[in-house]
C-alpha cells in the first residue's frame, strides 16, 4: 500500500516566517545611511557654491574682472602688462 504525502500549499513553511527580504528595508542599511549621510554633509559644505550666493560671482569681481581692466588700460598706453603692481604679488 502506498502512502500518501499530504501537502499543505495554503500555509508558508516555519523557515520563512522570519526572513527578511533586502527590499523591505533597504533605506535603514548602514551602507544607505553612510552614502546619505555623506552626500548631505557635501551639500551642506558647498552649499555656497551650489546655490551661487557669490563665491564664483565674487572670484571674478575679485581677481578676474581687475586684471582685466589693468591690461586694457595697459594696452591703451601701448605698454605689454608685465606686471600688475596692484596685485600685491
Amino acid at each position: 500500500m502506498k502512502t500518501q504525502l499530504k501537502r499543505n500549499v495554503s500555509k508558508t513553511p516555519e523557515s520563512t516566517k522570519n526572513l527578511q527580504f533586502p527590499a523591505k528595508k533597504w533605506f535603514l542599511k548602514p551602507d544607505f545611511l553612510f552614502g546619505a549621510g555623506l552626500f548631505l554633509l557635501t551639500i551642506i559644505f558647498y552649499w555656497p557654491v551650489i546655490s551661487l550666493q557669490g563665491t564664483i560671482w565674487n572670484d571674478f569681481i575679485e581677481q578676474y574682472f581687475p586684471y582685466r581692466i589693468f591690461a586694457s588700460r595697459a594696452l591703451k598706453h601701448f605698454t605689454f602688462p608685465f606686471w600688475n603692481p596692484y596685485s600685491f604679488a
